[in-house]
């Protein structure tokens, strides 16, 4: 008598993993720094897929000192290190960019003033 052994299917589905963290390339502004010049670039770090995009969001007590352009955070008042403070902190939101379920990270960033004159 012969057994056949019994075949068993196994699907595999591709889940959308949320990312695990967002970097900023540089938290410095050199004080005088020119409105709309670019502070630094976000990276969204944990996401296997590689071709997600990101759209991110500024929140915090001094959103409208800065701005985003694509994944560029930029310069949207001109800082004086003697008359100011020194650092800023700010809230940072990506979002994927997604017709299906979009995830979402949330990170506070501090920027600092640098001191030029």
């Amino acid at each position: 008598m012969w057994l056949w052994p019994k075949c068993k299917s196994i699907a595999i589905s591709n889940v959308n993993e949320p990312p695990s963290d967002i970097l900023l390339t540089t938290p410095v502004v050199p004080e005088g720094t020119a409105i709309a010049t670019e502070i630094g670039k976000f990276f969204v770090i944990g996401d296997p897929e590689i071709e997600t995009q990101y759209s991110y969001e500024i929140f915090g007590q001094y959103k409208n000192f800065f701005v985003i352009s694509s994944d560029q955070l930029l310069v949207n008042k001109i800082f004086d290190y003697e008359t100011e403070q020194h650092e800023y902190t700010i809230t940072i939101v990506a979002k994927e960019i997604s017709n299906e379920v979009s995830l979402s990270i949330t990170k506070d960033f501090t920027i600092i003033i640098k001191d030029e004159y």
